[in-house]
């Protein structure tokens, strides 16, 4: 029994399921204990209690998922709350009700609750698209699941208030729990680079802006980076480059404060850029090896979403797709794209 692999045992199990609840529900607890010892049991217990949740009894199965939705609503009560109380200036009360939560969640991470095993892997990932994007970037050879913990969400919050209270080194340890649960959470990202920005580390802050860069899926992510990057570039000297990647940034997103950093470079330091046209900011920018526009995994993205969309008839969902890719890449004979199967 040890010798096989988990796809066969699996195979095996669901192969004497008769489709009767009860004899089902019976086998399978059964085999749960039958395999507890075995090499693979994180695994096959897992993927058993998946089985077994779709057997159960309605009124136990409804009691079980009444459980959990008070055990998730309590905590987001928590994130509301500690949210409430940021945003109404009581940095201290938000830490007071935030920081048990997270602690609790850490150590329930710590214990192994949501751990990979041999055949998944488990994330916070907010929607189907961030799904995706994760497996077109890290490419894993398990399976995505759910991590069914606010692990993220609840991490990056702390995080930010942290940064309120001047605690930058814990805001920046929790902010990377943060990504470490959901990598495409971009704005973890430029949060620890802003604790950075404070310390004067202004060489970790780039680090942090390029660790971002493969998962911008969006034109207001996109910008955000350019923006931050120039910043950075001021810090170093690199003027023309800072005013070139806000000028860039403005492609992507309206903004005033690009505008103004670029006229502060003149007023600051004596150098004018006002003038620099777009053709110029991308000739600079791309003389630096800084790309222009997202990774080529987001652009996939967009274009396997659009294809899913197209392919079950969600047409508004198909159509905010194309205007992503347009944003992201001015390139509109992406409008012409004809609908087709994501396999395509």
């Amino acid at each position: 029994m040890s010798d096989s692999t988990f796809d066969e045992i699996m195979s095996s199990i669901t192969s004497e399921l008769t489709g009767d609840p009860e004899h089902d529900y019976a086998y399978l607890v059964e085999t749960s204990e039958q395999y507890k010892d075995h090499p693979l049991a994180q695994e096959i217990l897992r993927a058993v209690g998946r089985l077994l949740c779709d057997v159960l009894p309605p009124d136990v199965r409804d009691e079980i998922f009444q459980y959990l939705d008070n055990n998730m609503a309590a905590g987001t009560s928590v994130l509301d709350e500690a949210t409430f109380q940021a945003k109404s200036g009581n940095i201290k009360k938000a830490l007071e009700i935030l920081e048990p939560y997270a602690h609790k969640l850490q150590e329930d991470a710590e214990s192994g609750l949501f751990a990979d095993d041999s055949v998944n892997c488990y994330f916070n990932y907010d929607d189907s698209f961030q799904q995706l994007l994760l497996e077109l970037i890290l490419q894993p050879e398990k399976t995505i699941r759910p991590a069914m913990l606010p692990f993220t969400r609840t991490f990056a919050l702390l995080g930010g208030i942290l940064y309120e209270d001047h605690r930058h080194d814990e805001a920046i340890t929790w902010l990377e729990r943060a990504i470490k649960w959901n990598p495409t959470d971009c704005g973890s990202y430029f949060e620890i680079a802003e604790n950075y920005k404070v310390k004067k580390d202004f060489d970790q802050a780039e680090i942090w802006h390029d660790k971002a860069y493969p998962f911008l899926a969006t034109p207001t992510d996109l910008a955000r980076w350019y923006r931050a990057k120039g910043f950075c570039a001021i810090e170093r000297g690199e003027l023309e480059l800072a005013a070139a990647e806000f000028m860039v940034s403005l492609a992507y997103e309206p903004s005033q404060l690009a505008m103004s950093e670029i006229l502060y470079i003149k007023m600051q330091y004596g150098e004018d850029y006002t003038n620099m046209d777009m053709d110029q900011a991308v000739f600079v920018v791309s003389n630096h090896e800084l790309p222009i526009g997202p990774a080529e995994e987001v652009v996939d993205a967009w274009i396997i979403f659009y294809k899913l969309a197209t392919a079950n008839e969600q047409n508004d969902l198909a159509e905010h797709c194309l205007k992503m890719l347009v944003a992201l890449t001015h390139d509109e004979d992406f409008y012409d794209m004809p609908a087709l199967s994501p396999n395509e």
